[in-house]
């Protein structure tokens, strides 16, 4: 992920990507950090641009 974030970020054109997270698996630790691990929430929140 950080490596993803870190080429989205250092685009030369420095157009801004928007990236969305839909927790699976187990640890998911930034969804932690947000307070999201229901999938369905986290595809609102992508759907909405909460």
């Amino acid at each position: 992920m950080h490596e993803a974030i870190n080429g989205m970020y250092t685009r030369e054109d420095e157009e801004r990507i928007t990236l969305g997270l839909i927790p699976a698996g187990t640890g998911n630790p930034l969804m932690h950090d947000v307070n999201c691990l229901d999938p369905n929430v986290a595809a609102n929140w992508i759907i909405t641009g909460y």
